[in-house]
């Protein structure tokens, strides 16, 4: 068996388990729905927001490849437009935060609300802003991966300006897009590097997913080459490290600003998830997403083996879903840890669609992920 059919039968095998997985966890989230609406609201917000942070990962990294180059951007590249690509399914997939925004924000029924604050948080102005997200995210996916004759050059120059303005305004975007839905779940809390972090979360997320697949794929083909390279592994390493230190940079930058203020509207976000048993889950997350994962990727012997590096990359994947669920769970269930089963439904509904939709297009452009890294 050739390589490319190895690699091919591997992607199959795993949209399978992607398609029972989002079959499974709709079938229960269904079933939550009709349980408990609310709750089923609150997890599926969770799922919906880490892996649409994914996506928004994938599309600032590809654009940071057309603006800065390098080998492991040309590795990576199809697995980020991918990534990318998927703009349009979360769209759809907002479709359910958006029609219970009566259930998840307190801001809309909220009679206490001050007039400032009403002008932004009211729900025609939240269904416009999110429609302009979400045009903006795809017209800079379409435009950056589509096919044309002029684009036949690695970087042409329309590429690498549109990039340029593009992360500026995907930076904007995910900015206010956080705001809108994690922010304001708590509508008198505020941090100005709230944005900035759920963004780079979503850098770290993106990185550690193509590294990821491809550290797995270099497994599915049994007696061939490796299919990426020591130094090309290294390089995806590195940025892993390089955005995991910005990362717990900006989180302890916000922790550190609001501990030094110490203002009750500013510290009861943290109060409420340093208490009641949230304090053992934080500590998991710094531990499983930064101190474990720094000292690791500090060894290049890590960083350029494949088995290795695929196991950090899955512990900096995970951790980033359970920070996205600290960060947001609190909300709902302030000083009282609290995990429900339908958290867990909604994680695999949700990313059991966007997997497969991710691993389908791995599947159907699998000779460009060989053309990029070449045996």
């Amino acid at each position: 068996m050739s390589q490319a059919d190895a690699l091919r039968e591997t992607l199959s095998r795993w949209n399978r388990i992607a398609i029972i997985a989002a079959v499974v966890g709709g079938a229960l989230c269904g079933l939550a729905a009709i349980v408990n609406l609310e709750q089923f609201l609150r997890s599926y917000l969770v799922g919906f927001i880490f892996w649409w942070s994914v996506s928004m990962g994938c599309l600032g990294l590809l654009m940071m490849y057309y603006l800065v180059g390098g080998r492991w951007g040309a590795a990576v590249k199809p697995l980020l437009e991918f990534g990318s690509l998927l703009t349009p399914l979360t769209a759809l997939l907002f479709l359910p935060v958006a029609l219970g925004i009566d259930r998840l924000y307190p801001w809309v029924q909220a009679d206490d609300i001050t007039p400032e604050k009403a002008l932004y948080l009211n729900p025609p102005f939240f269904y416009a802003r999110a429609v302009v997200y979400f045009i903006i995210w795809w017209l800079l996916a379409w435009l950056l991966c589509r096919r044309t004759a002029a684009a036949a050059a690695e970087f042409p120059r329309w590429r690498i300006l549109l990039s340029a303005g593009g992360l500026v305004a995907l930076f904007l975007g995910v900015t206010f897009a956080a705001i809108d839905w994690g922010m304001s779940l708590d509508p008198e809390w505020f941090s100005t590097i709230y944005g900035a972090l759920v963004a780079m979360g979503g850098a770290l997320a993106a990185m550690a997913l193509v590294t990821l697949t491809l550290t797995a794929l270099d497994r599915g083909a049994p007696d061939t080459p490796p299919l990426v390279a020591p130094l090309t592994l290294g390089d995806l390493g590195s940025l892993i490290l390089t955005f995991l230190i910005l990362w717990a940079y900006f989180g302890y930058s916000q922790f550190l600003i609001i501990w030094s203020g110490n203002l009750p509207e500013e510290n009861i976000w943290y109060v409420n998830r340093l208490n009641g048993g949230w304090q053992w889950l934080g500590l998991t997350i710094v531990l499983g997403q930064f101190v474990i994962p720094f000292f690791l990727l500090l060894s290049r012997d890590v960083k350029q083996h494949p088995r290795r590096l695929k196991f950090v990359a899955l512990l900096v994947f995970v951790m980033q879903y359970l920070y996205v669920l600290w960060s947001l769970s609190p909300s709902f269930h302030p000083r009282q840890f609290y995990i429900h089963w339908a958290d867990f439904a909604a994680l695999a509904a949700v990313g059991g669609v966007w997997v497969s939709a991710y691993l389908w297009l791995a599947r159907r452009r699998l000779p460009e992920i060989l053309a990029a890294n070449p045996s």
